[in-house]
């Protein structure tokens, strides 16, 4: 497979069980877990959910008519009204299939993500992401330029890192 032909555009909602899926295989090798070829239904009601958020955004990388990557973001919002936006984009999911790591796939979709923060005027682009278990995408966010913000959370018993790149 040749790195031209790996075509980046925006995700559509029908494409959630897809986006769905290689979430999954991108979070199988991780745990320790077999790659999967079927989306569970949780992950396709995650991956739903965020992509009808308001103002979401989502960037899928596809090598022919398999989807091998995507991004998914939205605003931050600063109250309980979902249109009163901080200046803050959020990188909710950066997944990318295990069997196209190493290939820029994730970096591209990230260049994406903050093109698209910066067109609207979001100052500054966020994620989480694991503590432990977790050393590629954390290096990928220091060669973006991501820095630690000094905040950590724990959801389901993981500890989280918060990542912040200034646009």
């Amino acid at each position: 497979m040749s790195i031209e032909a790996i075509q980046y555009r925006q995700a559509a909602f029908s494409e959630a069980a897809a986006l769905a899926l290689t979430m999954e295989r991108a979070n199988a090798p991780r745990a320790g877990e077999p790659v999967p070829e079927v989306a569970s239904g949780q992950a396709l009601e995650d991956v739903d959910t965020r992509m009808k958020r308001i103002a979401a955004r989502t960037y899928a990388a596809a090598y022919g008519e398999r989807i091998i990557g995507f991004a998914l973001s939205h605003p931050l919002i600063e109250t309980g009204d979902p249109h009163a936006y901080t200046d803050t984009q959020h990188l909710s999911f950066l997944m990318v299939d295990p069997d196209y790591w190493g290939r820029g796939i994730a970096s591209n979709l990230i260049d994406l993500t903050a093109d698209h923060a910066r067109a609207t005027r979001r100052g500054l682009l966020t994620l989480w992401t694991d503590e432990i278990d977790n050393d590629r995408a954390r290096a990928l966010y220091g060669r973006k330029g991501f820095i630690l913000s000094g905040v950590r959370r724990t959801i389901e018993q993981r500890s989280q890192l918060q990542y912040v790149l200034n646009l």
